[in-house]
């Protein structure tokens, strides 16, 4: 009884697992293509979130996409556009209290 409980829970989880995946596997095999190239741009998508700043309206969006995807380099006819928009902030820890001394004070 123990050996054919073992044996239906993985046939049952691969089933679930065809379920769910099914409308990926039809489509590939209809394009033989992966999700890759939407994946692909969804991270260009991360990154251009990551670099608008908070300042998200379609324009800046669009523009900053499009920079990304064809890996533009503006460095040439802008000298500070190699230059960082804003320099990383200093990462200083704060030294609050005795507790977070490793060494005694001296009086």
């Amino acid at each position: 009884m123990a050996t054919v409980i073992g044996v239906i829970k993985p046939m049952r989880n691969f089933a679930w697992l065809i379920r769910n995946s099914f409308d990926g596997i039809v489509a590939w095999t209809q394009t033989h293509r992966a999700g890759g190239l939407v994946e692909a741009l969804n991270g260009l998508f991360h990154v251009t979130k990551r670099q608008a700043r908070g300042r998200f309206c379609f324009e800046t969006m669009r523009v900053l996409l499009l920079r990304i995807a064809a890996g533009l380099d503006f460095a040439r006819i802008n000298p500070h556009a190699a230059e960082p928009t804003c320099l990383p902030a200093a990462r200083v820890r704060p030294r609050t209290g005795a507790s977070k001394r490793r060494h005694s004070v001296p009086p």
